[in-house]
C-alpha cells in the first residue's frame, strides 16, 4: 500500500554486487517520499563479503544519507567499535537505528550512549531491553513469522508497560525522526 514507508540500500550480504550505477540508482529511489531510511546497511563478520568491501559499500551510502538527510538502519555482526567510529565521522546522519538488536544489556548502554537507537526483533535479550531508554526503542518483526501484535504484547509486558503505552513511545520516537 501506498501509505507504507519502506528503506532502500545495499545490505553487508551483498556488499559484493555494488558497482557505481548502484549510487545513482539509490540516490534516485531516496527522492520517493514513502522512503524515509537507508537500509539496512552495516557490517557482518559472519558473511562471505570482505570486509574491506562491506566498509566501502556502507561508507558510500552514509555519504549519501548525509547528503539525504535520511536516518540509516544498521546490520551489524561483531563490528560495534567501527559502528559507533562512523557515526562520529558521519555526524549529519539524523539517526542510526540498530536493527534486529541481540547484544546483551552493557552492549546497549554503550550503542545508546553514543546516541543510537535501538530497534528489537522477536530474538532479544530482555536485560538489554530494559536498558533502552523508551525515547529510544522501537520493534520491528525483520523476516521472521512473529506477529507485531504479539511482539509489541511481549516487549510491553518485559517493560512493565501497556501495549498502548509502547505504541504511543515509539509513534513519538518515529515523529521525532520525521517520520509520520
Amino acid at each position: 500500500p501506498s501509505t507504507i514507508l519502506i528503506s532502500a540500500g545495499i545490505h553487508p550480504w551483498h556488499a559484493s554486487e555494488w558497482n557505481p550505477a548502484n549510487i545513482s540508482m539509490l540516490d534516485d529511489m531516496l527522492q520517493h517520499l514513502r522512503v524515509v531510511f537507508i537500509g539496512e546497511i552495516g557490517l557482518d563478520n559472519a558473511c562471505g563479503v570482505t570486509y574491506e568491501n562491506q566498509l566501502f559499500v556502507l561508507e558510500s551510502q552514509l555519504k549519501l544519507a548525509e547528503k539525504t538527510g535520511k536516518a540509516v538502519l544498521i546490520h551489524n555482526v561483531g563490528h560495534q567499535s567501527e559502528l559507533q567510529a562512523m557515526k562520529k565521522r558521519f555526524k549529519d546522519i539524523p539517526a542510526w537505528i540498530l536493527h534486529g538488536f541481540r547484544g546483551k544489556a552493557q552492549m546497549a548502554e554503550q550503542f545508546i550512549s553514543n546516541g543510537f537507537y535501538l530497534s528489537f526483533g522477536p530474538k532479544y535479550q530482555v536485560e538489554a531491553l530494559r536498558t533502552c531508554p523508551i525515547e529510544r526503542l522501537f520493534v520491528e518483526t525483520d523476516d521472521s513469522d512473529a506477529n507485531l501484535r504479539t511482539l509489541y504484547q511481549k516487549v510491553a509486558d518485559d517493560l512493565g508497560i501497556t501495549v498502548e503505552v509502547l505504541e504511543s513511545s515509539i509513534c513519538r520516537n518515529a515523529e521525532s525522526l520525521g517520520i509520520k
